[in-house]
């Protein structure tokens, strides 16, 4: 794969999985499959404990995380904006216009 080549998740097959190997990403996902009923358990029982030690995420913080998130995607478009212009591949517009 080059890195112009866009990977697209396909749509999911009857049994809950995705119907090929296409994926998202960098690297390869350990697995496509949607989670276990243990899974879920495991996640609810991860909760629960962080929750009782005081380690669950405030309104507040989320908030911070959230903004400092946008700032960062903010930096990211411009400098993706930058870097197209400079090698001629696309107008700024495109870029901005883009979801990443």
């Amino acid at each position: 794969m080059n890195s112009s080549e866009t990977i697209l998740l396909t749509p999911l097959d009857t049994r809950g999985s995705f119907s090929s190997s296409e994926y998202l990403g960098v690297t390869e996902p350990i697995s496509l499959a949607y989670p276990t009923e243990s899974d879920l358990k495991g996640t609810d029982g991860l909760l629960r404990v962080l929750k009782m030690i005081g380690s669950e995420e405030t309104d507040e913080r989320e908030a911070i995380r959230r903004q400092s998130l946008i700032h960062l995607q903010a930096i990211l478009r411009e400098w993706v904006a930058d870097i197209s212009v400079k090698r001629g591949n696309s107008h700024p517009e495109v870029i901005y216009s883009a979801h990443f």
